[in-house]
């Protein structure tokens, strides 16, 4: 550490004494403001006065002891005339022979030397007095300087050297303990705010860097250092405190968004209010400064939206979308989420049960309209059902179908629709049923329960094979084969049609005979079959005529 030692008042000393003069010795002043005078008694001017310590150069006693005379202190103020002094640069050159220095700028003022030309002087100012204008000066050499010899202790070299040395120590010690006083007082100083501003650790860091740099005793750098050291700990356990209250509070942020999810999760999927757990950690997440917490978030709010969207397509029956490419069981295992992911897979697997089940229901209900047409074709008589509409609806269903069983059930019962309506198609043709088709009616009626349809089909055979039958054994004109013929359709390729109680029963044409001849004669005709057409909603036969014998009466047409 740097100490400034106070010098006590170290002169610049004059010049030694002249050849033949006694050896000059060193005086200490040992009072305060002790006067340097132009002569050797009290009558004489003052030049200056001196601090107690002060070393002065002795050249001279008093005949009686009682005054010094000096090398004249640097300190003291002498004049001389300005006219006389060329001024340069704080020095002047005297331009006269003895010209007078005197104790005060005034013409009656003690003499205390005199100056020939060319002789310099040190100049301290210029000053007006009431002759003109003077300048004060350092006092030469050759001035007469005296002081009261009882208030010098005189010295030799050797005791000069150990007083300086002396005065020296006591000046650094009076330095030191200078120092350390101001240093004491800056320390307090910063002491005194550090406990009144407790938490403005900047701003105290702050003034300890700027005490250290004006402070210099040990002792008290010392005491600063560790003021300030201490006040680096408390600004340390203050942010890591504030740091743990932060991580806390985000904690409990995460942990009520959190809370509101689990609360969600205990309800049914549907009732689960999923865009309000959404926002919850959104708005937690744009508080969040923890990397960890925030990843936590996000993925609670990846899991909450892919359940959302699962929840939409539970709601529409609709099978639910592809997971994200989030990797949830990653997540799980980080961040202690297997209650919501497991959550999350289990509303999948349920929205993919629900829209199975939907698609199912759809696909039964696909079925049971085409069940609906059977139905109400068999509350009909079996000549007039006609199974080729049932077969149409059921291969309708069959192409809506997915589900394997359904479309099982939906090939069967077309099945036994189409071989149901060829046996009523060949018992309105009057010709032989036709062969039973490869399909496994019996097998099927087992496996979906066609118990009506077996029916259906059984009584459809029987009545084509009895009606073939009966057609290979009726004569030509056997009785009960009485018609009635009437005006063709147009666009049948028939020509007239044949009715019964006011029905039409079939349509006929013939290459052999002229049926126009026989319209509204009563008729035993047959034939074999040439097609089928629809009359008022209703499919009829079309029958190629090879025989017809008229009976004797006639009848007004239908």
């Amino acid at each position: 550490m740097r100490f400034h030692a106070l010098c006590l008042c170290c002169l610049t000393l004059a010049a030694a004494p002249a050849a033949g003069d006694e050896l000059p010795s060193w005086g200490a002043l040992t009072a305060n403001n002790v006067r340097v005078r132009s002569g050797r008694g009290l009558a004489f001017r003052e030049m200056c006065a001196l601090p107690e310590g002060h070393i002065v150069r002795v050249l001279e006693a008093s005949e009686d002891g009682e005054w010094y005379r000096l090398v004249p202190p640097s300190e003291g103020d002498v004049y001389i005339f300005a006219e006389f002094v060329r001024e340069q640069d704080g020095q002047g050159t005297v331009t006269g022979n003895r010209v007078r220095v005197r104790v005060r700028p005034d013409l009656t003022g003690e003499v205390v030397t005199q100056l020939d030309e060319d002789a310099t002087v040190t100049i301290k100012e210029k000053v007006d007095g009431e002759d003109g204008e003077w300048y004060k000066i350092e006092p030469p050499d050759t001035a007469q300087a005296w002081i009261s010899a009882r208030h010098v202790e005189l010295m030799t070299d050797e005791e000069l050297a150990e007083f300086r040395e002396k005065k020296a120590e006591e000046a650094r010690q009076a330095a030191e303990r200078a120092q350390r006083e101001r240093d004491e007082t800056r320390l307090a100083r910063v002491e005194d705010w550090v406990q009144k501003n407790p938490e403005d650790y900047e701003g105290a860091l702050t003034r300890c860097r700027e005490a250290l740099r004006e402070i210099e005793h040990p002792e008290v750098r010392e005491k600063l250092v560790t003021l300030r050291d201490t006040v680096r700990t408390r600004q340390e356990e203050a942010e890591k405190r504030r740091e743990e209250e932060r991580k806390a509070r985000e904690r409990t942020l995460l942990a009520d968004a959190d809370d509101t999810f689990e609360r969600e999760l205990k309800k049914d999927l549907p009732d689960r209010a999923l865009d309000t757990v959404i926002e919850n950690y959104r708005e937690t997440l744009e508080k969040l400064t923890e990397d960890p917490l925030k990843q936590k978030a996000r993925a609670q709010i990846a899991v909450a939206t892919d359940m959302r969207a699962i929840q939409s397509a539970m709601a529409e029956k609709t099978d639910p979308p592809e997971p994200s490419d989030f990797d949830f069981d990653e997540a799980a295992e980080t961040f202690d989420m297997q209650s919501e992911v497991h959550a999350l897979n289990e509303a999948r697997r349920l929205a993919e049960r629900t829209a199975e089940e939907e698609r199912k229901a759809r696909e039964r209900a696909v079925l049971a309209e085409a069940d609906a047409v059977f139905e109400r074709e068999m509350k009909k008589d079996l000549a007039d059902r006609d199974f080729g509409a049932v077969a149409k609806n059921y291969r309708a269903a069959l192409e809506k179908l997915t589900e394997e069983s359904l479309r099982q059930e939906a090939e069967a019962k077309s099945a036994f629709a189409d071989e149901t309506e060829a046996n009523l198609q060949a018992s309105l043709e009057r010709a032989d049923p036709p062969p039973p088709s490869d399909f496994d009616f019996d097998e099927a009626a087992e496996l979906f329960d066609l118990r009506a349809e077996v029916q259906a089909l059984s009584e459809a055979r029987l009545l084509a094979e009895r009606v073939a039958e009966e057609e290979r054994a009726r004569p030509a004109t056997a009785d009960g084969w009485i018609t009635y013929l009437g005006a063709g359709l147009a666009d049948t390729g028939a020509s007239h049609r044949v009715t019964r109680d006011g029905s039409v029963v079939a349509l006929v044409k013939s290459d052999q005979f002229d049926l126009g001849s026989f319209v509204g004669v009563r008729l035993r005709i047959s034939g074999s079959p040439a097609g089928t057409a629809t009359v008022a909603g209703e499919k009829v036969p079309i029958i190629a005529v090879e025989k017809l014998e008229p009976a004797l009466e006639t009848i007004a047409p239908d």
